[in-house]
């Protein structure tokens, strides 16, 4: 008994669903910065679904079903029916953006605050004199600092000189449009929203940040290569250097806006993601399936770099941990500078879609087994230690783990042998062998405790060469009378100290029943114990014989096969009382019987010696509830009115 393990298990304070059937995209993660306080919350931006994390309270935007129409939910509360279908949606903390296309085709952006419409835009009026109507095609919302922001596209009839606009809050509820040539969204992350504006002659790219102000950079077309020229491409900006950092899925590519040259561009060889972080620190997460990079803004050099467990379906960083998703797997790494030490793994109850992270506040979206969005709020600060040793045992032997005062539930995911069994009863782990190999195995272990976040680890069971705790076990095949009772003599040979030690022997038919007493301090070495045959019918019979027992706090459960020939009925005592008279019938004559005959009123105690067959004992006009027979071994035999039970004294050796 060996190695120890702590395991620390996060709060999970909530978890909550976001819809009733699957988004159509991944989550990204985005971060809400709220005027007058220093750190922003985390948050996780859907196409039907918004969430983030304020205050220790988790806010959830999402669509849901309300007799066959579509409304808009803040939590559990309607918010307001969608006549159309909602593909882009943010939340502040009171207002809500949403992006619709309406039955007839044609898009609208909807501000909200509750039920009630703050802004709406449906179309761009073109023109001097002679209006035209410019369509909405589509529309990206974006959260920047707590001020709603969105890009429009659009077009018109031809002829119609349409322009693409951007429409953002100068006020709580007063919106400006911006009109531009053809946009392409550059990204968002809530500390800065992007567009790039496309022109014959130059790429112009700008920045809404979170304080209000507006950054715009003119460079040369040829500066970004069209491969880069994708929605969400912008992955990285530092507003002091006028840096950016683009993703095309498979390169990153750098470029200084301000002096409009690029600085570096490297592939990875394969599809890679790129999610937003806020380290506070010059640095990108960059992962592809298998691997977790950290990348220089300046230089594209590699900070650090991880090969994860397993395949990576998301990921993020801050400045104390490393998360990593794999499908239902979620890896905690605790980071120390550039380095990342593994701490645990948990189960999450779906497949991992977004990870967002902000100091000890984590939001996790996943989708569950019946495809059903959904996110946890759990908290890296609040958790609760659980300990666990790696284990030791001989063959076909039981060991107990006190685990204190709370109780995990354990369920075995994987198990290297079928003969070990692992489960919980009371505050202990029990771990049992019923033949396995002398070797080391590997059991994989879910450990969950309520209202924390599952953990999963593999642990070590070490099998010790021990086949029995006895050398030898020899069974009598007959009864032999005795005046304690008729027995069955077994002669066991133990290789271990046996603490405490009794054996049951039964049939499938319940034919027959056997017990000896509980037997104490068992030595090593040679020792014949009775066993007490209690009931049994006339024959030959196949019995189990269970022998259940401890050994320096291992348990011991050993089974046996064996043949026993009974030569007539041993039935249990059996009471009559008529006429002043109580009958008590016994198989066989047995000397000093010690019988009390007890009712509400009194109790009458006699020795008696007692033949085969009825026996006549007077009760003294007493009516008995009960009567004890107590035999001189001290089995002691209980008859009330037809129920009857046996209870076993304890004799040490």
């Amino acid at each position: 008994m060996v190695k120890e393990k702590i395991y620390m298990m996060p709060m999970i304070i909530e978890d909550k669903d976001i819809g009733e059937e699957p988004d159509p995209i991944k989550p990204r993660s985005i971060y809400i910065y709220k005027k007058g306080e220093h750190s922003p919350y985390p948050g996780l931006t859907y196409s039907k679904s918004f969430v983030y994390v304020s205050g220790g309270r988790l806010y959830r935007t999402y669509v849901k079903n309300v007799s066959g129409v579509s409304h808009l939910f803040l939590n559990d509360k309607s918010i307001s029916p969608i006549y159309g279908s909602l593909y882009n949606v943010v939340y502040n903390g009171q207002y809500h953006g949403l992006a619709v296309q309406l039955a007839d085709g044609t898009h609208s952006f909807i501000v909200l605050d509750g039920r009630r419409t703050v802004y709406q835009l449906s179309n761009i009026k073109t023109g001097l004199f002679s209006k035209k109507i410019c369509n909405i095609i589509h529309v990206d919302v974006g959260i920047v600092g707590d001020r709603i922001i969105a890009l429009v596209r659009t077009t018109g009839p031809p002829g119609t000189k349409c322009k693409d606009a951007i429409v953002y809050s100068k006020d709580e509820e007063e919106y400006a449009l911006k009109e531009h040539e053809k946009l392409l969204l550059g990204g968002w992350n809530g500390l800065w929203f992007s567009y790039i504006e496309t022109t014959s002659r130059k790429i112009n790219v700008f920045f809404h940040l979170w304080d209000g102000s507006v950054k715009k950079y003119s460079i040369p077309t040829s500066l970004i290569p069209k491969q880069f020229l994708i929605p969400n491409a912008i992955v990285y900006y530092d507003h002091s250097r006028g840096l950016i950092v683009l993703n095309n899925t498979s390169e990153l590519l750098a470029v200084d806006l301000k002096s409009k040259t690029a600085l570096w561009r490297r592939g990875f060889g394969g599809t890679i993601y790129t999610p937003f972080i806020n380290t506070g620190l010059e640095e990108i997460l960059v992962h592809d399936d298998r691997n977790i990079y950290l990348i220089d803004p300046l230089t594209g050099d590699e900070l650090s770099s991880l090969e994860a467990p397993s395949n990576v379906s998301t990921a993020n960083l801050s400045r104390k941990y490393l998360l990593i998703g794999s499908n239902d797997i979620l890896y905690l790494y605790i980071r120390e500078g550039r380095r990342f030490d593994y701490i645990a793994k948990y189960s999450i109850t779906g497949s991992i879609r977004g990870i967002s992270i902000q100091g000890d506040d984590v939001l996790i979206g996943y989708r569950s087994p019946g495809d059903i969005p959904k996110v946890i709020y759990m908290s890296l600060g609040e958790t609760i230690s659980f300990k666990l040793k790696e284990i030791e045992l001989p063959v076909n032997s039981v060991v107990e783990i006190p685990v204190g005062e709370i109780v995990p539930n354990i369920r075995v995911l994987r198990i290297d042998s079928r003969q070990l069994l692992i489960t919980t009863r009371e505050n202990k782990i029990i771990v049992a062998d019923r033949g396995s190999k002398p070797g080391e195995y590997k059991a994989t272990l879910e450990i969950s405790i309520a209202g924390f976040l599952p953990v999963v680890d593999d642990i070590s069971i070490k099998v010790q060469e021990l086949k029995s705790a006895f050398k030898k076990l020899s069974i009598q095949s007959t009864v032999i009378p005795s005046q304690l009772g008729p027995f069955i003599p077994v002669t066991i040979n133990s290789i271990i100290p046996i603490d405490e030690l009794y054996m049951v022997l039964t049939t499938k038919d319940n034919s027959l029943f056997g017990t000896t007493n509980v037997v104490r301090n068992i030595k090593r070495g040679e020792t014949m114990l009775p066993l007490y045959i209690v009931w049994a019918k006339i024959g030959i019979h196949n019995a189990d014989l269970k022998i259940v027992g401890w050994s320096r706090r291992n348990r011991i459960f050993e089974e046996f096969k064996t043949k026993i020939k009974i030569e007539y009925d041993i039935p249990p005592f059996h009471l009559r009382v008529a006429g002043g008279i109580a009958y008590i019938w016994s198989p066989f004559s047995i000397e000093a019987v010690k019988i009390t005959l007890r009712s509400r009123e009194a109790e009458y105690t006699i020795m008696h010696d007692l033949k085969t067959g009825w026996n006549e004992i007077e009760v003294h006009d007493m009516i008995p509830d009960e009567v004890i027979i107590t035999l001189r071994g001290g089995i002691t035999y209980v008859v009330r009115r037809g129920q009857s039970w046996i209870q076993l004294m304890k004799h040490s050796f």
